[in-house]
């Protein structure tokens, strides 16, 4: 059971970050439903038509919309989220003197470790789906069809993937000891990789994401991918135990 006074602790130390990133949510969810009705049809049929080929003709343009906007824009605000959060679970206690604090209360390191985790994880999957449910709420009132079960279930999805920014970030600033700097490098390993590895003006919406669009429109599950997500992740987060375990701060 999460020991209460930690939850508290980190939701306070938090909260700047959560606020910021669920108001940008917000704004976008509006920005994505007020604008649509004034892109040029034929601008966004040749845009969107080029990515979505295979879906394209069986589908309305706003569906399309929708997931090249609502998917990067979960992409982006969660993993900036995601790193920011990664990159003071530890190294901000250390700068400011209280790890101490905390590892001469009567828990465990291992206790002390996984929990805080745990916080921080549940925080970005409650965000990332709570921003999605708040989109869906705005869709049905603007009258626009969507796939609800679909878009909560990749909205799910993004926040898994999300904790990998967070683990990296993580295990990087026990081994800096600097937020900033933490942060720095964690942002250019993991945007880089997404850049790199895709199309660099389509952040999401890329060779290394269609599995996502194929499950929206077909209903193919990437349960492959969600395994190695949750591998990924849990590589991350085992590394990182490993050297606060061992660490003598």
């Amino acid at each position: 059971m999460l020991d209460k006074g930690f939850i508290k602790k980190e939701i306070k130390l938090n909260s700047w970050k959560i606020l910021i990133a669920a108001a940008a949510l917000i704004f976008f969810a509006f920005f994505l439903i007020l604008t649509f009705p004034h892109y040029p049809e034929a601008q966004l049929t040749e845009l969107l038509g080029q990515r979505f080929q295979e879906y394209f003709a069986d589908h309305p343009l706003f569906a399309f919309h929708l997931i090249d906007r609502w998917f990067t824009n979960l992409f982006q605000v969660g993993a900036v989220l995601a790193i920011l959060l990664g990159m003071e679970i530890f190294a901000r206690e250390l700068e400011v003197g209280t790890l101490d604090f905390i590892l001469a209360a009567p828990l465990s390191r291992r206790q002390i470790f996984w929990e805080k985790n745990i916080i921080s994880l549940i925080l970005i999957f409650l965000l990332l789906l709570l921003a999605t449910i708040f989109l869906m709420i705005l869709l049905i009132v603007a009258r626009y069809q969507f796939t609800a079960s679909r878009l909560l279930i990749i909205a799910a999805i993004f926040s898994l993937l999300a904790w990998i920014p967070f683990s990296l970030a993580q295990l990087i600033s026990l081994f800096l000891d600097d937020r900033a700097k933490s942060g720095i490098l964690a942002a250019v390993l993991y945007f880089g990789f997404i850049l790199l590895t895709g199309q660099p003006l389509d952040w999401v919406i890329s060779e290394q994401f269609d599995w996502l669009v194929s499950y929206y429109f077909a209903g193919v599950f990437p349960f492959f991918q969600v395994a190695a997500i949750l591998g990924l992740t849990a590589a991350l987060l085992a590394a990182a135990w490993v050297r606060f375990k061992s660490r003598d701060f």
